[in-house]
């Protein structure tokens, strides 16, 4: 993977499930950024819904810190199933560096 720099916007994020998404109605990418603040992301089906795999654009202002950010997959099924995804830190460096 290459860099990632805060305040960086072209920039997709994507996270692999290991889910069939065929039934899922509502998906997030979660974060925690190096402050310990909190949110998510909207998320949307990338490719095929049983390859399982999740994207969001990142927008401008989305990665405004440096350091090591937590990132997991959040899913809804139209049964009521939710399914949280496993952690994934990911550094965001300073530009420059």
């Amino acid at each position: 993977m290459e860099k990632i720099f805060a305040g960086q916007s072209a920039l997709r994020l994507l996270v692999h499930t290991g889910l069939d998404l065929s039934e899922s109605v509502d998906w997030e990418i979660r974060w925690e950024k190096p402050s310990d603040e909190a949110g998510s992301f909207p998320a949307f089906v990338v490719g095929e819904a049983t390859e399982g795999v999740l994207g969001y654009e990142v927008q401008e202002g989305d990665l405004d810190e440096a350091g090591w950010w937590r990132f997991w997959a959040w899913v809804a099924f139209s049964d009521g199933r939710q399914a949280p995804g496993c952690l994934e830190r990911v550094f965001v460096w300073e530009e420059g560096r």
